[in-house]
């Protein structure tokens, strides 16, 4: 599961770091969309192209050309989407999605609920020290008030049927 939202990572990250127009900041790619049958299917297609293109983005450092930036927005648009900025939208709200199912049994456990869930066990452990244990508190309630509620639920129904197609995609 890391390898393949590392791999989602990419296709976020590229224009941030290496200087391509993004959609602003990432609190703009924290902004949940409600995901389309046609978004999954070209976010899925799109992938052969950007494992392509990945090795031209490495070697570029740093700097974006503009031809690569051209290339990157070319893909996108190839692949159904309005440019590489609004591919970058789509994918963090597919990885936000992803990471939530269980890579055992497929489905999927809302991260808020398992931080809740986190929280009620270090709460009842009677092995950690009261100073550690309050520290642990602290550092999960933290990570719940920054961790957002599913918007769009049914974001989650597209994603878990067309899975294993992203993860294969991803691979």
């Amino acid at each position: 599961v890391i390898a393949r939202l590392l791999s989602i990572a990419i296709v976020i990250a590229t224009g941030a770091i290496l200087g391509a127009p993004t959609i602003n900041a990432a609190d703009d790619l924290s902004k949940q969309i409600l995901l389309k049958e046609k978004d999954i299917q070209g976010f899925i297609s799109i992938q052969d192209d950007m494992k392509k293109v990945a090795s031209n983005i490495e070697e570029s450092g740093d700097l974006l050309t503009p031809e690569l930036r051209g290339e990157l927005d070319n893909i996108a648009k190839s692949n159904g989407f309005e440019s590489f900025e609004s591919l970058q939208l789509v994918a963090a709200n597919i990885a936000g999605i992803l990471a939530g199912f269980d890579p055992d049994t497929g489905e999927f456990q809302d991260p808020r609920e398992d931080l809740r869930q986190d929280i009620l066990e270090i709460q009842s452990d009677e092995k950690l020290d009261a100073a550690e244990k309050d520290r642990v508190i602290k550092e999960l309630k933290a990570e719940l008030a920054e961790t957002p509620e599913v918007e769009f639920k049914e974001n989650i129904a597209l994603i878990k049927k067309h899975r294993e197609a992203i993860e294969k995609a991803l691979d």
